[in-house]
């Protein structure tokens, strides 16, 4: 089996790290607020407004949001914890893939590929960065993500998915993520 795992929210802590840099003060994932799903650039205004409503407003558009994200914010994003693990695991069940979205900002491809390059160098082979995952959905491959929209579409188009729960999509913030997707993925192969 193929199997492409999404990079940003699932291996790589990008999510949070973006709002803080915009001023929201988030220090857990469980803390994001509900009813935003993947707008984070509307989560990120939406904290800023209730935790300092003595201070200007300072909303940020969705393009200066993304547009702020340089190639040395993309390249120097920390893995969580359990990432290392998390893929030896998924390993177990058939041929790892990288594959990752682009947005907006102008260093982000180069940035996610040297972070591939720096933290994951067997997978420069097989990264994949851009926006249509469901372009590598056929019978025999699977995807791992944390975007609904990602998953939906990958198995309409014939592949099969694992939605990683987190608090920015339909499934919600879960204390072990990544124990639910191995369990899934477990599951699905067995």
């Amino acid at each position: 089996m193929k199997i492409f795992l999404d990079m940003d929210g699932v291996i790589v802590d990008s999510v949070l790290p973006a709002m803080r840099m915009h001023g929201a003060d988030l220090t857990s994932e469980h803390h994001y607020p509900d009813g935003f799903n993947w707008d984070i650039v509307g989560a990120t205004n939406y904290i800023y407004a209730r935790d300092c409503p003595h201070l200007p407003c300072m909303e940020v558009s969705y393009e200066d949001f993304w547009k702020a994200l340089d190639f040395q914010w993309w390249s120097s994003l920390k893995p969580y914890p359990w990432a290392g693990l998390f893929i030896q695991e998924v390993e177990k069940y058939g041929e790892v893939r990288l594959a990752t979205a682009v947005v907006t900002a102008s260093g982000c491809v180069a940035g996610k590929y040297m972070w591939v390059k720096k933290n994951l160098p067997q997978y420069l082979d097989t990264l994949h960065i851009g926006n249509i995952k469901s372009d590598f959905a056929q019978e025999g491959t699977l995807l791992i993500d944390d975007r609904d929209k990602n998953c939906e579409d990958f198995i309409a188009a014939g592949g099969a998915a694992i939605l990683v729960p987190r608090a920015w999509n339909k499934r919600g913030h879960h204390e072990n993520p990544f124990e639910v997707a191995l369990d899934e993925l477990d599951k699905l192969c067995n």
